[in-house]
């Protein structure tokens, strides 16, 4: 359900693929493709739950055509492969999909198959997603331009406002997009004006909103530099370290398993009683808790948009004094990433 504090259009700029990809050891097309059969439904599904509206991801941007030729083969082949079926399982969701962008440097089946998806998908209402393609600032301000001057051709002494422009921007056509409340991106740009673009995002005739970058500790110093050059004014958050993380996660499962077994009836009580010394000698022995980890991971994963619903006092109680709480472990600290969030403003261009 959606409530005051739900943001009702957020943009994901899906950037760090490419890093990942070598992080793991794998080729970068790897990266593109975890993101494409996997994270986007998954954005897709949490936006749905927590009631956002609109959700843009920024899938491939003018500049990326610049990168070397097999990377750029091998995304298109990506979209080949993937599109379609994500689509497909985004139109099942109740998901209307939508792009902005200029389609027309794109082969010809990748084109019909966006432009089938946004017509097969258009009387869809629960989310609105919207694939940005072959997407970039100064190219939308040339094309709303173009189109302006087509259409305001024999219009010579009127005045055109803020307002007007913006009607012929990639976000009011086809859909009238609302603005961004929100930008979250994985990693700082490499040119420090692309990110002002993308932050700035949020900021467009006279709204505002808050940018949210990742960084790892050695992207610190290159942000903080982009923020003196603009004169932004940047908060740093600290994202939950491992043993936090664990913490919740325990604590999540541990009340989701409660539930289950407070439902079971009592066939099902006495049913699971012939399990118990297996389950015992499965966590004594250090080689075969991998399995027990393995049966968590997945009731995990399949309940992870569940909502959870608290033990009673006296649970809780129970469990904090017979529970073992994860021990932290410590990480490489040039790894571990912050959260730099910064609120953009139309007029100034920097945060509020």
């Amino acid at each position: 359900m959606q409530t005051e504090k739900t943001p009702q259009h957020v943009a994901i700029i899906m950037d760090g693929n490419r890093r990942w990809a070598r992080k793991q050891g794998l080729a970068i097309i790897k990266g593109h493709r975890k993101t494409a059969e996997e994270t986007i439904e998954r954005l897709v599904d949490y936006a749905i739950k927590v009631g956002i509206k609109f959700l843009t991801l920024w899938a491939f941007s003018t500049e990326n055509w610049h990168r070397e030729q097999t990377e750029v083969e091998g995304i298109m082949n990506l979209f080949r492969e993937t599109f379609d079926t994500v689509a497909e399982r985004l139109h099942k969701k109740g998901v209307r999909v939508h792009t902005i962008g200029d389609l027309s440097p794109f082969p010809q089946d990748i084109r019909e198959g966006a432009e089938h998806w946004k017509e097969e998908t258009s009387k869809n209402k629960k989310l609105i997603v919207t694939f940005a393609l072959n997407y970039g600032g100064r190219d939308e301000i040339v094309r709303a331009i173009n189109r302006l001057m087509a259409e305001k051709k024999d219009s010579k002494n009127q005045a055109i406002t803020a307002k007007i422009f913006e009607q012929y921007l990639d976000t009011h056509r086809g859909i009238d997009l609302p603005e961004l409340s929100h930008v979250i991106q994985y990693e700082p740009p490499e040119d420090a004006e692309a990110y002002i673009h993308r932050s700035g995002r949020t900021g467009r005739a006279g709204s505002s909103g808050t940018a949210i970058t990742l960084v790892n500790i050695t992207e610190q110093a290159e942000l903080r530099q982009i923020g003196k050059r603009f004169s932004l004014k940047i908060e740093e958050r600290d994202l939950p370290d491992d043993e936090l993380v664990e913490k919740v996660v325990s604590e999540r499962i541990i009340t989701l398993l409660e539930a289950k077994l407070r439902s079971r009836d009592k066939l099902q009580t006495e049913r699971m009683q012939r399990f118990l010394p297996l389950a015992r000698s499965l966590g004594e022995n250090d080689e075969e808790t991998s399995l027990l980890a393995m049966l968590l991971d997945d009731f995990y994963q399949e309940t992870f948009y569940t909502d959870v619903i608290p033990s009673s006092s006296e649970d809780q109680q129970e469990r904090q004094r017979t529970s073992r709480r994860p021990k932290p472990r410590t990480g490489n600290e040039s790894d571990r990433k912050s959260n730099f969030t910064n609120k953009s403003s139309n007029r100034r261009r920097r945060p509020r």
